[in-house]
């Protein structure tokens, strides 16, 4: 009977120490008039001293220190960057939860913290409710990053695939369903690819999610050095290695897929999804001015020159010949007065813009042409023509011109009508955020790429 005692004895203060535990990953949502507004908390304990750091998938920051953390009573309380909010909550070791109130300025607002993203997750329309064929995860190594990136293979349930694309995600941290503002794009495309008979292999970018190394760090190459690493995983796979392979790149995943397919004979297909045609800085320069002005954009055009003459320079140096540049353009001009600045002010805020970062210096020198004239196998280029960020005609033309000539002779270049650049339905006019559309990828392109990449004959 005393045996049986201590064990309970002990049960009761292992499980009971386990539920008092702050650390780990934390997920919560706030429901804002624009809707659920989700926020993601990781956090540690080192010598006694807690830390945490806050992602926001929906305005794409990963790994936001947070400040002031405490944990004592089962009382949480944590600040945001520069004490923009403070979060405090009472934790309910029975539910395993945090019940308390996110204030920022005069706004309170209640905010529960769960372990299961779930609870926090808004569920659009298109995404799956159930997988009928077979997903597996996996783990693919860059041995020349020395990073390890985890993604998701789906199958038919046949096994009887002839093709396997890989998803390569757009600009800034994404998840392998390259999720924002609660639309998973990339988990509807390939939930539709793999019901059609597609093998899909996603991952996390390097340095998100469950994959290891450093976003901050890499560039374009970089990450077109993943998804040829992610090929030659296919290559090694016995039930894979048969397969056709292609890469499907959106945004400026169209320009890494490019890169990777321009030199490498393994990849047998590629789909550009709003890929970029025109130099990158171009497409910079125009979001500038539709944001801005026209005035802002001439700025920057001034700007993207300089970075891109100076390769060599340090970062430093580069922000040091930035500030110097804007002071001296705002300075002549009346910009600095219309916008209530003076022109030390405006230099301020182009140099905040981290253009000497590595990934910028590299993405403002590129153009794709360069690469997408070296392919020789079969693309398919696609575009919303109400797309705002890659915009249609000018850069389907180019990608046209540019595979005309290179030789290729395999190429379909298909505008959309009326999708913007994530492939939603939109309407002409004032640009419809794509948070507020319900749809998250048309069936009318999702459509287009899986009739495409099966009808392809080898």
């Amino acid at each position: 009977m005393r045996k049986i005692t201590l064990i309970l004895i002990f049960s009761f203060v292992f499980w009971g120490g386990f539920a008092q535990s702050i650390e780990g990953t934390w997920y919560g949502a706030l429901m804002t008039p624009g809707g659920k507004f989700v926020l993601v908390f990781h956090i540690s304990k080192e010598n006694n001293e807690y830390a945490s750091t806050m992602d926001s998938p929906a305005q794409k920051l990963v790994g936001v220190p947070m400040l002031g953390i405490s944990f004592e009573s089962n009382v949480l309380t944590m600040g945001g960057p520069g004490g923009v909010f403070i979060y405090k909550g009472k934790y309910k070791p029975d539910s395993n939860k945090v019940s308390g109130t996110f204030s920022q300025g005069g706004l309170a607002l209640p905010m529960t913290l769960t372990r299961d993203s779930a609870n926090t997750q808004v569920r659009r329309p298109q995404d799956p409710k159930d997988f009928p064929y077979i997903r597996e995860e996996v783990t693919i190594t860059n041995a020349k990053a020395g990073v390890q990136l985890a993604g998701t293979l789906t199958m038919p349930r046949n096994k009887k695939a002839e093709k396997i694309v890989v998803l390569v995600t757009g600009s800034g941290p994404e998840n392998r369903d390259e999720e924002m503002f609660d639309h998973r794009p990339f988990l509807v495309l390939s939930d539709w690819l793999t019901r059609n008979g597609i093998a899909v292999l996603r991952c996390d970018d390097r340095g998100v999610g469950s994959s290891t190394g450093d976003f901050a760090s890499a560039t374009t190459y970089d990450f077109a050095d993943d998804a040829e690493a992610i090929v030659s995983y296919i290559k090694t796979r016995p039930d894979l290695k048969g397969m056709k392979v292609g890469l499907i790149g959106h945004s400026e995943g169209g320009v890494m897929v490019s890169i990777a397919a321009s030199r490498n004979s393994n990849i047998d297909f590629v789909v550009l999804l709003a890929g970029p045609g025109v130099p990158l800085k171009q497409i910079l320069r125009e979001g500038t001015a539709l944001s801005a002005s026209e005035s802002a954009a001439a700025m920057v055009d001034k700007v993207y020159a300089y970075i891109i003459k100076n390769p060599g320079l340090s970062a430093a140096d580069i922000d040091k010949g930035i500030e110097a540049l804007v002071y001296k353009e705002a300075a002549k001009s009346a910009d600095g007065l219309v916008l209530g600045m003076q022109p030390k002010t405006l230099s301020d805020i182009y140099k905040g813009q981290n253009y000497s970062g590595t990934w910028f210096r590299k993405y403002v020198a590129l153009e794709p042409t360069q690469f997408i004239s070296k392919l020789q196998c079969p693309v398919l280029a696609i575009n919303g023509t109400l797309d705002m960020v890659v915009r249609c005609d000018e850069n389907l033309k180019a990608i046209e011109g540019a595979l005309q000539a290179g030789g290729n002779k395999h190429f379909e270049i298909a505008p959309m009508t009326d999708l913007n650049h994530f492939f939603q339905k939109t309407t002409a006019g004032p640009i419809v955020p794509y948070e507020k559309i319900d749809e998250t990828f048309n069936p009318a392109a999702l459509k287009k790429v899986s009739d495409w990449i099966n009808g392809l004959k080898f």
